[in-house]
C-alpha cells in the first residue's frame, strides 16, 4: 500500500461494473505528488458509476474523504493513504466505512490490516453530509500495529448495525 494513493475494498457483489464482494483495489502512486486522491477516486467513479450524477458534479478539488463518503453509499470501504513526510511523521492512512460491512470485506479488511501494520490508521464512520459539510463519528489509533484491536474495538462499537451476515 505504500506505493498507492488509496485503497477500496468493494461491498456486495455487482457482475456489470466487475465488482466483486470484498475485492480490494488499489490506486494511484504515492511517489507523483503532482496526481490528487480525488483525481483519483473520480477516475474510478467515472469508470465504475458513470450514471451517478454526484460523480459528475464532483471535481478534484473536492477534499478526498468526502468523495470517498460517497463511495461508501455503495458500500464500499475506503482507504486513503495520508503518509506526508514518512521520515519525520511514519505513515498514516484513513479508513472511510459505510454503513454495512459484509463478511467478504471483513476477511478482505484482515488481510490489508496485514499489509498496513507500519501505518498509524484512524476510522472515520456514521458520515453524512451536514449543510453541504461532511460529518461523522471518528476512532483513533493509539500506536501503530495495533489495527485488529482497532477494528475489533469498532466493530463492538457499531455492531448493532454496521455488519451484514
Amino acid at each position: 500500500m505504500e506505493n498507492h494513493k488509496l485503497a477500496i475494498i468493494y461491498g456486495v457483489a455487482d457482475i456489470a461494473k466487475n465488482i466483486g464482494d470484498g475485492q480490494i483495489e488499489r490506486l494511484g502512486d504515492s511517489k507523483l505528488e503532482h496526481e490528487y486522491h480525488s483525481a483519483n477516486l473520480l477516475a474510478e467513479a467515472k469508470k465504475r458509476y458513470s450514471e451517478a450524477s454526484i460523480f459528475q458534479k464532483l471535481t478534484y478539488r473536492h477534499r478526498p474523504e468526502v468523495i470517498s463518503y460517497f463511495f461508501t453509499l455503495f458500500g464500499h470501504i475506503v482507504f486513503l493513504n495520508t503518509t506526508k513526510n514518512e521520515k519525520i511523521y511514519g505513515k498514516s492512512g484513513l479508513f472511510i466505512m459505510p454503513k454495512t460491512v459484509t463478511d467478504s470485506q471483513i476477511a478482505s479488511l484482515d488481510d490489508f490490516c496485514a499489509e498496513i501494520e507500519n501505518f498509524e490508521v484512524d476510522i472515520l464512520y456514521d458520515c453524512e453530509i451536514i449543510d453541504g459539510v461532511l460529518d461523522g463519528k471518528e476512532m483513533l489509533a493509539i500506536k501503530k500495529g495495533n489495527l485488529r484491536e482497532l477494528f475489533r474495538r469498532y466493530f463492538e462499537r457499531t455492531r448493532k448495525h454496521n455488519k451484514v451476515k
